[in-house]
């Protein structure tokens, strides 16, 4: 996505890129905190809506599976 993402533990902040691997491994939530997202750009709504998407999956990561060819 090309739109800035963030998250924080409160909608004051301190806010974090969420596009950022090493940001997002640093930061420290305890299960059952809250996260707020924000997004801006022209493609933010689609960018959150994947956000949602993936935490209602539990985090699972949808896999799509390369066509067979055909046997000889």
């Amino acid at each position: 996505f090309g739109a800035h993402i963030e998250f924080a533990l409160a909608t004051t902040g301190p806010w974090v890129d969420a596009k950022s691997p090493v940001k997002v491994m640093r930061f420290k939530a305890a299960k059952g905190e809250t996260l707020h997202f924000r997004a801006s750009g022209s493609d933010a709504v689609e960018a959150l809506a994947a956000i949602v998407a993936l935490v209602e999956r539990g985090f699972a990561i949808e896999t799509v599976e390369a066509p067979q060819s055909p046997q000889k």
